[in-house]
């Protein structure tokens, strides 16, 4: 028998650079956004805007998480900037650097990126509550 080999055209080849070279084009001005909504986005006098990244291991669980995190006195106004379920990428944890999100992982494995957000890693949702409210009355 003889092998048949297959060479792809190069006009694929380029397309799936250019498609590459775009994608991370698009990421970088989407962080360029980013940086400037956090500097320019005003918040009234004496409000501090705390913002999180949620990554938990059901959808359920991010919908109770999402209320839990619905958050706003006088003095602060919680916003959870992005959410996942299951895994966090390499991309989100960069954007929650970029943009001092703290990283909130519920019943899920560690992040198997190194990162300087603050992370925090609960398994029961007690828990997690807990810290929210002793946050709240502080």
């Amino acid at each position: 028998g003889s092998t048949i080999y297959s060479i792809p055209k190069a006009k694929r080849i380029s397309k799936k650079k250019e498609n590459v070279a775009l994608i991370s084009k698009l990421q970088n001005r989407i962080l360029d956004i980013v940086k400037e909504e956090k500097i320019y986005k005003s918040l009234p006098h004496g409000k501090k805007k705390v913002s999180f990244m949620i990554c938990t291991d059901s959808k359920s669980t991010l919908e109770i998480l999402h209320q839990m995190l619905d958050i706003e006195t006088d003095e602060v106004v919680v916003s959870v900037f992005s959410s996942s379920i299951k895994f966090l990428t390499a991309e989100q944890i960069k954007i929650a650097e970029t943009i001092d999100a703290q990283i909130i992982l519920f019943n899920v494995m560690a992040l198997e990126f190194e990162t300087t957000a603050l992370v925090h890693h609960f398994d029961i949702i007690y828990h997690l509550a807990a810290a929210i409210n002793s946050c709240y009355r502080r």
